[in-house]
C-alpha cells in the first residue's frame, strides 16, 4: 500500500513550521521528578505542543475523511481502517488522539487517580542485594528478614537469566527483573523510555531516558531536532525524519490507554516498532494496529508533513485530485523504495 499519492511540484518544496501555540506545558498533565534538568524541562514543553498539533492535525483530517482522499489513504495504510457502517475502525483511531489531547491539555476526569509522574533517567530504581535488610511498605526494615527471604523463588537465575532487585524509595516497592551486566532500563545502549503502570507504582511513571532527548541513539535512525526542522527530500524514509517528540508521543499513548491495551501480551513482538513495522502492522494485523503506538506516531506524522506542504512559488496547497499533476513528487514513505503509482 502506499502512503501518499504522488502530486505537482512547481518549485522547491517547503515545510511550512507554523506549528499552533498551546497554554499547555508538561506541568500541566506529568508531575515531574527532580531527575529533570532545565534544559530537559524546556525540551519536554516542547513535546507537549508538538504532539498536541500532531493530534490536532490528524484529528482535522479524520473529521474531513469524506473530502480527504491522503487521510483516508493513510488511514487504511497505518491501520486497515475504512469506512463502514458502523465506522467502528476509523472512531477506534479518533478515540485514541482524543484521549491523548484531553491529557495532555489537563483533563483528568476522563483518566482518574494522580497525575503520574515523569522521570528523565531509571535512577530512582536502586539496585539492592539478596542479602540486604529487606523493607516495608513505609521504607522500614523488616526485623531478621532479607529481601531473599520476601522473595525466595524469584531470585537467581530463572529461564537463563539472571534476576536481580531493585528498590524504589518514591514508592517504597520493590522491583525484580533481569537486567544486562548489572546495567538497568536507561544504563542500556537502545533503550528511550518505557511507561510503568503496574498496580504497586500508583501514580503511573513514565520514564524518558536521557538519550530520548538526544538526536542520535544506539541503532536508532537519527532523530531531527524538532517537528518539521528538516525538509524532505523526494520520497524520503519518513524514518529519517522522526523529531525526537515521537517518543514521548508513543508513551503517552501508553499512558492514556494502559500498557495492557497497547501491548500484545504474551506475544512476540510485544509491540510494533519503527514505521516499517507499523506498516506491516496495519497489513497484516489490523486489529492490533488500531492499538499499536507506533502506529498512531507515523500516521500523525505522515499527514502533518501532507499538511505542511506548499508551493514555493505562489504559497497555494498543492491539490492531490488535481487534473495537472506535471512532476510527480514522492512524499515522505516509510520504505527504502516507495513502489511508482501512476497519476
Amino acid at each position: 500500500m502506499r502512503l501518499f499519492l504522488r502530486a505537482q511540484l512547481s518549485a522547491a518544496w517547503l515545510i511550512v513550521c507554523s506549528i499552533h501555540t498551546y497554554a499547555q506545558n508538561i506541568g500541566t498533565s506529568f508531575d515531574v521528578q527532580g531527575d529533570c534538568n532545565n534544559a530537559q524541562r524546556a525540551l519536554l514543553d516542547t513535546f507537549v505542543t508538538e504532539t498536541l498539533d500532531l493530534a490536532d492535525t490528524a484529528l482535522a483530517g479524520i473529521g474531513n475523511f469524506d473530502n480527504d482522499e491522503i487521510i483516508r489513504e493513510n488511514l487504511l495504510t497505518y491501520f486497515g481502517a475504512k469506512k463502514t457502517k458502523a465506522n467502528q475502525p476509523i472512531n477506534t483511531v479518533r478515540n485514541v488522539l482524543d484521549d491523548v489531547q484531553n491529557f495532555l491539555r489537563g483533563n483528568r476526569a476522563a483518566f482518574g487517580g494522580n497525575k503520574p509522574r515523569l522521570y528523565c533517567s531509571s535512577k530512582w530504581w536502586q539496585q539492592r542485594q539478596p542479602s540486604d535488610a529487606a523493607q516495608d511498605i513505609n521504607g522500614q526494615p523488616i526485623p531478621d528478614q532479607t529481601i531473599r527471604d520476601l522473595f525466595p523463588t524469584q531470585l537467581g537465575v530463572i529461564n537463563g537469566k539472571q534476576q536481580y532487585a531493585y528498590w524504589s524509595d518514591d514508592y517504597k516497592t520493590y522491583l525484580i527483573t533481569d537486567d544486562q551486566h548489572g546495567q538497568f532500563y536507561c544504563d542500556q545502549t537502545d533503550n528511550l523510555a518505557v511507561t510503568d503502570d503496574s498496580s504497586n507504582v500508583d501514580p503511573h511513571a513514565l520514564i524518558l531516558c536521557p538519550s530520548s532527548f538526544q538526536l542520535q541513539v544506539g541503532t536508532h535512525p537519527p532523530r531531527t531536532n524538532a517537528l518539521g526542522s528538516t525538509r524532505p527530500t523526494d520520497g524520503q524514509n519518513l524514518n529519517d525524519l522522526q523529531p525526537r517528540t515521537l517518543t514521548f508521543f508513543h508513551e503517552v499513548i501508553h499512558v492514556v490507554r494502559g500498557n495492557q491495551n497497547t501491548q500484545r501480551v504474551g506475544k512476540n513482538p510485544l509491540e510494533y516498532y519503527g514505521c516499517p513495522m507499523a506498516l506491516e502492522a496495519g497489513s497484516k494485523d489490523a486489529a492490533y494496529s488500531r492499538k499499536n503506538p507506533d502506529n498512531y506516531v507515523f500516521f500523525t506524522l505522515s499527514y502533518w508533513f501532507w499538511q505542511h506542504r506548499k508551493y514555493a512559488d505562489d504559497g497555494s496547497l498543492m491539490d492531490p485530485a488535481g487534473s495537472d499533476r506535471g512532476t510527480k513528487y514522492n512524499f515522505p514513505d516509510c520504505r527504502a523504495n516507495p513502489e511508482t503509482v501512476p497519476p
